[in-house]
C-alpha cells in the first residue's frame, strides 16, 4: 500500500514537472474503472493492520482480502491495458500476485532481508510489522526469487525491502506518467 501511494505521488509530480497540461491530459485519460484502485487498496489494510508478530496461519481473513485486492487490481488493468505504462504496472502485479498466492496469501520476505532492514525479531513464519510480509526462509518460500528480495537498507530514509514485481510497477507508473499525450498547443490556437 505504501508503494502504491508512493507511485501516485511519482505520478503527480511527474505531471508537475512536465506541465500544467500533463495534469489535465491525466485527468482527461479514459480510465475505466478506476474506482476499482482504491477499493483493492482499502481490502489491504486489514492485512497492514494485522498485529505484529502474529503466526501467519492465524490471519485468514486479511490474507484472503488481500489475494482479492491483487484479483481486483488485475482486473482494473486489464481493462486498461492499452493505456503507456499499464503493461508493465500489470506484470508487476502479477509477479507480486504469484508471489503472494503461493505463499499462502502473503509476500515471503527472507529474515536476513528483515534483519538488513533492522528487523531482526521477527521470528519464521510471522507476520512482518504492519507489513504484507511474511518471514520465509528461502527453502520453504514458493517462488522466491518474486518475493521481498532486494533490500534498501538505513542509513535510506525510508529502509525497504521490495520484489522484481514493485520493480516493474515503479517502471510502468513512471512510463504511464511520462508518456501522458499531451495536447498540441498550436492546434488548440
Amino acid at each position: 500500500m505504501l508503494l502504491f501511494a508512493s507511485l501516485l505521488i511519482v505520478i503527480l509530480l511527474a505531471g508537475i514537472v512536465r506541465g500544467r497540461e500533463r495534469l489535465q491530459a491525466l485527468a482527461d485519460l479514459p480510465v475505466r474503472h478506476l474506482w476499482i484502485m482504491p477499493v483493492a487498496l482499502a481490502l489491504q489494510l486489514p492485512l497492514m493492520r494485522a498485529p505484529a508478530a502474529s503466526a501467519a496461519s492465524d490471519l485468514l481473513v486479511p490474507r484472503l482480502a488481500f489475494v482479492a485486492s491483487y484479483l481486483l487490481l488485475g482486473w482494473a488493468l486489464w481493462a486498461n491495458r492499452r493505456l503507456p505504462g499499464i503493461s508493465w504496472l500489470a506484470a508487476g502485479v502479477l509477479l507480486n500476485g504469484l508471489a503472494i498466492v503461493t505463499n499462502g496469501g502473503w509476500m515471503p520476505i527472507a529474515p536476513e532481508a528483515a534483519a538488513a532492514l533492522g528487523d531482526n525479531a521477527w521470528p519464521v513464519g510471522t507476520h512482518h510489522g504492519t507489513f504484507k510480509d511474511v518471514v520465509l526462509p528461502r527453502s520453504v518460500t514458493r517462488l522466491w526469487f518474486l518475493s521481498d528480495i532486494f533490500v534498501i537498507p538505513r542509513p535510506f530514509f525510508w529502509p525497504t525491502a521490495f520484489s522484481i514485481g514493485d520493480v516493474l510497477i515503479v517502471i510502468g507508473v513512471v512510463r504511464f506518467s511520462w508518456q501522458i499525450p499531451v495536447p498540441n498547443a498550436k492546434s488548440e490556437q
